[in-house]
């Protein structure tokens, strides 16, 4: 399982715990004031030896709560566990030992995470794209049109975060693939086939890619619109399929990825292209 968390909410949260207990060592000298049971001030004692009860706790409370957030996101339950035992009863517990017991939690956790592999993503852009809202990458118009091609559209801006520039091609040219079969449909091209479903197995391969092109290619060649709001759907739809033809001679390429890896700059053209290629698209429709 795949679990997105920032960098800085995965290391702070745990630094936090240590900060925090390295203040309560630090300051374990410091008088506390101690009150009767009618709240009257009758000494004073130690912040090392005085329950948690006569200390201000929110950060002990904040700290916590953040804490079991994140180690909740990532699986690590025993860590969960030692951090909600210490919540439901360190208003009674001495500093001395919540101090200790921070830092038994923060060694937990990070025993815990010891058996964890950790995806990093090296830059602000790729972050940011990997958690991104598709039907904001895509628009809204692309996203609701092409619903049997989400996955596709989700998995290659992944990829594209994660390095895997091939992957990434990969998966655009199944959406620009999906945005030709609905053009085709619209224009009613003969020979057109709706596949069953967006499985690999239905794609098409590169020459059944460049027939169908043709044949849309010679339907709009054929038409003779006469209104303008016909002539410039006309146009609009010779714009994406002049579009389409700056994609297609990579559609081999996909198919034999054996002999052909596409580099971080070739994968960037086409995250630039097919989103635009699919928007084109989705006004012809």
């Amino acid at each position: 399982m795949l679990i997105t968390i920032g960098a800085g909410e995965f290391l702070g949260v745990t630094n936090y715990l240590h900060d925090l207990s390295g203040i309560m060592e630090r300051d374990k000298d410091k008088p506390v004031p101690v009150a009767d049971a009618n709240g009257k001030i009758i000494g004073a004692m130690r912040l090392w030896d005085a329950p948690c009860k006569h200390v201000a706790d929110p950060s002990i409370t904040e700290a916590m709560e953040n804490f079991i957030a994140s180690a909740e996101k990532l699986n690590a339950y025993v860590s969960v566990i030692a951090a909600q035992a210490l919540m439901h009863n360190y208003h009674e517990i001495p500093v001395s030992r919540i101090a200790h017991q921070l830092e038994d939690i923060a060694l937990t956790h990070v025993r815990e995470l010891s058996n964890r592999n950790i995806l990093f993503i090296d830059t602000l852009e790729k972050s940011r794209l990997y958690e991104q809202d598709p039907s904001e990458f895509w628009s809204q118009a692309v996203w609701d049109q092409f619903g049997d091609y989400r996955h596709d559209m989700v998995e290659s801006m992944r990829c594209f975060a994660l390095d895997r520039h091939t992957a990434c091609v990969y998966h655009l040219l199944q959406v620009v693939e999906g945005g030709l079969r609905e053009f085709a449909r619209k224009i009613q091209v003969s020979g057109y086939k709706k596949p069953r479903s967006a499985r690999r197995s239905n794609y098409m391969n590169a020459l059944e890619w460049s027939a169908l092109a043709q044949k849309m290619s010679d339907k709009l060649a054929s038409q003779r619109p006469k209104s303008k709001t016909s002539k410039t759907r006309l146009r609009d739809r010779r714009t994406a399929l002049d579009r389409f033809e700056n994609l297609r001679e990579n559609r081999n390429r996909v198919s034999h990825p054996d002999e052909t890896e596409f580099t971080e700059q070739e994968a960037k053209e086409f995250m630039d292209h097919v989103p635009g290629f699919m928007c084109q698209v989705a006004r012809c429709l």
